[in-house]
């Protein structure tokens, strides 16, 4: 028998329809409101109230304004501050992964060494392959196109905070971060690895890009 509309049938089907399933949790904040209000009044402030499932959202507001005593609504605040409090976990993510960076890293690392090309020598855990251009828009790995950066250093050069001046090869500290003493004492120094004329010429597009209207 059909419960929508009564009629019977032989071969019963089988139909899915998406639903909204909500948990309540009880362990970051609880507020006592026993008897404040009745089934009849809570049900007429949910936002469905002729749903058949037990856990139904609430009409905030209009549930707060209906609270017969205002210190009620006053001791709500501890759920605001629950909510305000910041959320773990972990969930599922599609991401994009460089093909060949551990074969480029390793290639930097057996060129040049476990050096930082602006602060020197380093522990290999602390060194990134930072391109010196864009991979991002050309997915290439090019010859000579990278150099072994601190993570931190490897951020700022990105950002163009740190560049390497191509004809002098010295470092060119933006004012933005010459004020930190970590950073402030590399501007004017020169990099501290050998360089190619070819990382000069990616270099200097890097140094055009950044430095080229100063």
């Amino acid at each position: 028998m059909c419960y929508i509309c009564n009629n019977p049938f032989s071969e019963p089907t089988t139909l899915l329809t998406p639903v909204t399933t909500y948990r309540s949790r009880h362990d970051l904040a609880w507020v006592e409101l026993d008897g404040a209000l009745d089934r009849y009044q809570l049900r007429e402030l949910t936002e469905k109230p002729d749903s058949i499932h037990s856990l139904r959202p609430l009409r905030w507001n209009d549930f707060v304004a209906a609270l017969p005593d205002p210190s009620l609504a006053d001791s709500l605040q501890v759920l605001d501050k629950a909510a305000a409090s910041i959320q773990g976990g972990h969930k599922s993510a599609v991401v994009r992964v460089r093909v060949g960076q551990a074969a480029f890293r390793a290639s930097l690392l057996a060129d040049l060494g476990p050096v930082c090309a602006m602060t020197g020598i380093a522990p290999p855990a602390a060194l990134e392959a930072g391109h010196l251009y864009s991979f991002a828009a050309t997915g290439e790995h090019y010859e000579k196109g990278g150099l072994l950066l601190r993570r931190d250093i490897h951020r700022l050069f990105d950002a163009g905070q740190l560049a390497v001046d191509p004809k002098t090869l010295t470092i060119d500290v933006a004012p933005s971060v010459r004020d930190f003493p970590e950073y402030g004492r590399l501007h004017g120094q020169q990099v501290a690895v050998t360089v190619t004329s070819a990382h000069c010429k990616w270099l200097a597009r890097h140094w055009q890009q950044f430095r080229g209207k100063q």
